[in-house]
């Protein structure tokens, strides 16, 4: 039975739209993630894109991380924390070393000083002969697959939400909109068309 009053026809067919759109893309997106186990439904095995995936995604991800992660940059990383745990550690054997005595009153205003030098220099010899080479065996990719792969289907839907949550929301709101688009046309052409 058609509607009589255009306006209600064309406010009608509408919010159907926008209600289709926003509901298929909200299930879409859903389907990025969930089932996050492979569920029969008929003849189908359906299971979540994400967890599907997810060792080809560790893959992939593991491969664009250490395209932008050098050895010389886990180098550079590592001098800073290096650099202050010999900083702390000289310091309290200094501060052993020397005791509360007369030793103490003499340079211990000097302990923080001495124990910095110490571990600048240290750091830096070690930076020079050893923290490059052993950056060199640090397999970047290998340690971002192995991680990601161990991320149960969940943490993995935490994660990519982390990641663009705000994105996916837009996916689904804009499935509201062009439905109501597309619903509006439809509103419309059956106008037009007297159906």
């Amino acid at each position: 039975m058609p509607i009589s009053n255009p306006l209600l026809a064309l406010g009608l067919s509408t919010i159907v739209g926008a209600l289709v759109g926003y509901f298929t893309n909200v299930v879409a997106v859903r389907l990025l993630f969930r089932p996050y186990r492979p569920v029969r439904i008929l003849f189908l095995r359906v299971q979540g894109l994400i967890p599907s995936k997810r060792e080809e995604i560790a893959r992939r991800l593991a491969s664009i991380v250490s395209s932008y992660v050098s050895h010389g940059d886990i180098a550079e990383g590592l001098k800073p924390a290096i650099t202050s745990a010999l900083r702390e550690r000289i310091r309290r054997g200094l501060r052993e070393a020397i005791g509360d005595g007369l030793l103490y009153s003499i340079v211990g205003g000097y302990i923080d000083s001495i124990a910095s030098r110490l571990a600048d220099y240290i750091a830096s010899l070690l930076e020079s002969f050893v923290l490059r080479d052993a950056a060199r065996e640090v397999d970047v990719s290998e340690i971002v697959a192995r991680k990601v792969s161990e991320l149960n289907p969940r943490e993995m839907e935490e994660l990519f939400k982390r990641l663009a949550g705000r994105e996916l929301r837009f996916i689904e709101l804009s499935g509201l909109v062009l439905g109501g688009v597309v619903g509006l046309l439809y509103g419309v052409v059956s106008l037009i068309l007297g159906l």
